[in-house]
């Protein structure tokens, strides 16, 4: 997995960052512009935001995988957003966690619970690898799958694809899972990337 990303020059303050630590920023219908979390933060922000780096961090799975995290403060103006995701061919991708709580919020308070929710995700196993290929695995909870809803590009977004266990299955892939259950019923919830699960 390549965790180099493109780099962009923030329009705002000329600094060289990952593209994945920029927004493309809409000023009016025909004016845009790529600035960095940090110059859209002093934008958004309207107050003096003194913005965070957090240095990437590497996780475990439940399955001893290796998984490299990386950070993003974003400035809501009546919310405060902390991010972690993976980086692979210099998009996020993979596991993905956000925690949102007051603007006014020390940034490192929410940046602890967002760790938090990230080790308690990497402790769940949803899927394992059995004699015919991946299964749902069965946990104390019962067989639940909890993950995030992407767009599959070989589809040109007809079909989505699903993030589980930091992996991505294709919508064929989970259906194959899911013939295994036949006859039994399904419960499927949809949330917020913010709300814990």
């Amino acid at each position: 997995m390549s965790t180099d990303s493109p780099i962009e020059s923030c329009r705002d303050c000329g600094q060289h960052v990952a593209a994945y630590d920029t927004i493309h920023l809409s000023l009016s219908e025909k004016e845009s512009r790529v600035v960095c979390t940090r110059c859209f933060n002093k934008r958004v922000a309207g107050v003096d935001f003194e913005h965070p780096v957090f240095e990437p961090v590497v996780l475990a799975d439940a399955a001893g995988n290796a998984h490299t995290f990386h950070f993003t403060t974003r400035h809501g103006g009546s919310h405060l957003a902390v991010e972690a995701f993976e980086v692979e061919d210099g998009h996020a991708t993979g596991y993905q966690f956000q925690v949102l709580d007051d603007p006014d919020e020390d940034p490192i308070k929410v940046f602890k619970r967002l760790f938090e929710r990230m080790r308690r995700a990497l402790g769940r196993r949803h899927i394992e690898n059995a004699e015919h290929g991946p299964q749902i695995a069965k946990s104390a909870e019962g067989w639940i799958v909890r993950g995030r809803i992407d767009r599959d590009q070989d589809e040109d977004g007809r079909v989505p694809l699903l993030i589980v266990d930091g992996r991505s299955y294709t919508w064929e892939e989970m259906g194959h899972m899911l013939a295994t259950f036949e006859g039994f019923e399904v419960k499927m919830e949809i949330h917020d990337k913010s709300e814990e699960r």
